[in-house]
């Protein structure tokens, strides 16, 4: 009787170390979830990103008026001679702050006059005149905000170194923030319309 050989295979150990886990690629579960939470991500990310662009476009037009008031008055004081603020209303504007030299004092920009700075406005922002606290009105042309030598300031339509006078910025989604400035000291103020027409130093009321 012919004795029958065990053809069964030698078992090779398993010394892998504890833990270890076979290499191998994504699941298709796993793909969708991955592209579902990028979704969430953007959906949540990109009306955030475009609502901050808004409000940064705006007070970074507050923040340009503040430094044109501001340089306007130290430039006064340093150069000994009367400093004109011009802020002409309307889309893209520019406004100009020079030192009225001239000797007709007619507080209108004339060639040889010292150019101290000129902010151009971007077009989708509005000037727009603030008719309850209306700024000084230039002997020459326009209106704008005078420095006096010794650094006080006439900014309101009274000519003289009381009152307020204002701007307000507009944008394209109707967002309006009033720019005030203070005659005597320059104090410049901030607020918005609310939702109900009324002006406040509450910046929240924003429009997407």
């Amino acid at each position: 009787m012919i004795e029958t050989m065990d053809r069964t295979l030698p078992r090779v150990s398993d010394d892998r170390p504890s833990g270890w886990r076979t290499s191998r690629g994504f699941t298709l579960i796993e793909l969708l979830i991955v592209l579902a939470l990028i979704g969430i991500v953007v959906a949540i990310g990109i009306p955030n990103l475009r609502r901050a662009r808004i409000r940064a476009n705006m007070l970074e037009q507050v923040r340009t008026l503040k430094q044109a008031a501001a340089l306007g008055r130290i430039n006064a004081i340093r150069f000994g001679s009367t400093v004109i603020l011009g802020m002409p209303t309307g889309d893209g504007v520019t406004i100009r702050l020079w030192a009225n030299t001239s000797s007709n004092n007619n507080e209108a920009y004339d060639a040889g006059e010292r150019i101290l700075h000129d902010w151009v406005l971007p077009r989708d922002i509005k000037v727009m005149a603030d008719t309850s606290r209306a700024l000084r009105p230039l002997n020459g042309d326009g209106k704008g905000i005078v420095f006096r030598r010794d650094g006080v300031v006439e900014a309101s339509s009274t000519k003289d170194d009381t009152g307020w006078g204002a701007v307000i910025l507009k944008d394209t989604r109707g967002n309006e923030l009033r720019i005030s400035f203070a005659g005597g000291t320059g104090t410049v103020v901030v607020e918005m319309k609310d939702p109900s027409g009324n002006w406040t130093t509450d910046l929240r009321y924003w429009r997407y």
